[in-house]
């Protein structure tokens, strides 16, 4: 994936993180990008974190 003009290796893209909406791992990642030029200058000197939990919650 190509991100702000570097290759980002992101592994299963395809893997269903929403299944509700069907929104998966890559359409996350878009979304993050898409957004990032907005939401940095409002969060980028604070803690951020996602947590996972790969085999549900």
């Amino acid at each position: 994936m190509l991100i702000a003009g570097r290759e980002v290796a992101l592994a299963n893209q395809d893997k269903v993180f929403f299944p509700g909406l069907g929104v998966t791992k890559g359409d996350l990642v878009r979304w993050y990008v898409s957004v990032a030029d907005a939401i940095l200058p409002h969060v980028g000197r604070r803690p951020a974190q996602m947590k996972r939990y790969p085999g549900g919650m």
